[in-house]
């Protein structure tokens, strides 16, 4: 199993299902909100825009894949708008790109134990006093199957903030995170995803300026019944240092745009 390479089957619906023959149970998703917003400050300035979408549901719903008997794979597609860049001049930037993912994954008739593993990848490049970071957090809390809303007492709700990205020399960035820990089992489970990219560039000095670009390109989730973690492994490291060679040049035009 290969995470970091997407292939686009995908329908437009509010729902995904995938039926694996043999299996005892399949997994059903709903998508309760896909939103964003871009925050850029300067010195004089402090705008924030809305951004519909920027995980790609409202255009390609991932399908849940049962890779295994106790595992189920969620491949997202990010759209270009997941994206932040900063310039130095005329007097410092800092630009913020908040994605916020919340989804309702069913296991109808079958209770289990959840696993959640969030695998995701991108782009960046910084200059002079250019600086990028990626955070954000993740929890996943026990539904109503029904209703979507929390089983209060009878549930359960386990977080975590994410740790730090993974920034390879060749521009290419990796994180990996997983929320574990469920001691009973249950049908539904709300996962709620806060993921932010920053670029900062500080105002330059005489002898200094910079810049800076983050893009997300790919996000994945694994969920496993049997607490693995998929082995972290996104993205292939030599796919994603050829696709930085090309993206690169185009991150640096986007950020004069």
């Amino acid at each position: 199993m290969k995470f970091g390479k997407k292939s686009i089957v995908a329908a437009l619906a509010t729902a995904a299902m995938f039926v694996s023959a043999g299996q005892a149970h399949a997994a059903t998703m709903t998508v309760l909100g896909d939103t964003g917003s871009l925050r850029v400050v300067t010195p004089t300035l402090a705008s924030n825009v809305s951004i519909a979408g920027p995980y790609g549901t409202s255009v390609f719903m991932p399908v849940i894949t049962q890779t295994s008997a106790t595992a189920y794979e969620l491949d997202f597609v990010p759209t270009a708008d997941f994206f932040a860049s900063a310039s130095a001049q005329p007097g410092g930037q800092t630009t913020t790109m908040d994605g916020k993912l919340d989804i309702v994954v069913l296991f109808p008739g079958t209770p289990i134990h959840l696993t959640t593993n969030v695998f995701e990848d991108g782009l960046w490049q910084t200059s002079g006093t250019g600086t990028v970071k990626v955070n954000g957090g993740l929890v996943v809390t026990a539904v109503d199957p029904t209703t979507f809303v929390s089983l209060g007492s009878l549930g359960e709700s386990h977080g975590n903030t994410f740790g730090t990205a993974n920034f390879s020399g060749d521009g290419t960035w990796k994180l990996f995170d997983q929320v574990t820990g469920f001691t009973g089992q249950y049908t539904a489970y709300k996962i709620s995803i806060d993921n932010v990219l920053i670029a900062q560039a500080l105002a330059p000095s005489p002898n200094s300026q910079g810049d800076a670009a983050i893009y997300k390109k790919d996000f994945s989730l694994l969920l496993t019944t049997d607490g693995s973690g998929g082995g972290g492994n996104i993205p292939e490291p030599a796919s994603l240092g050829v696709l930085a060679l090309g993206s690169l040049a185009l991150l640096a035009r986007r950020r004069k745009a």
